[in-house]
C-alpha cells in the first residue's frame, strides 16, 4: 500500500488529475491505514491501531471494518485501564 500511495501522490505531483487518480490515491490510503492498524492490533498496540482505524474514517466515514476495529480496540483500552487500576 505504501508503494501505491507513493506512485499515485507522485502521479498527481507531475499532473495526474480528475476524478480516478483522486479515487485510487485513497483508496491507497485507506488500505495502507487499514494493514497498519490491522497489524498493530494483532500486535495489541491498541492505543497506535485505534489512530490508524480512525485515520481510515476520515478518509471514508462508511467503512464497517474500521469502525468494527474501533470498537474492538476501545474495549481493550478500556479493559486494560481498568485492570491498571485495580492493581495501583
Amino acid at each position: 500500500w505504501t508503494e501505491a500511495v507513493a506512485a499515485f501522490t507522485e502521479a498527481q505531483k507531475r499532473g495526474a488529475s480528475g476524478t480516478q487518480i483522486t479515487n485510487y490515491l485513497k483508496q491507497a490510503r485507506v488500505g495502507e491505514a487499514m494493514a497498519l492498524g490491522n497489524a498493530l492490533y494483532t500486535d495489541r498496540q491498541y492505543a497506535p491501531a485505534l489512530f490508524q482505524f480512525k485515520k481510515v474514517l476520515r478518509l471514508d466515514p462508511d467503512h464497517a471494518e474500521a469502525k468494527q476495529r474501533i470498537s474492538y480496540a476501545q474495549h481493550f483500552l478500556q479493559d486494560a485501564a481498568q485492570i491498571t487500576e485495580r492493581f495501583t
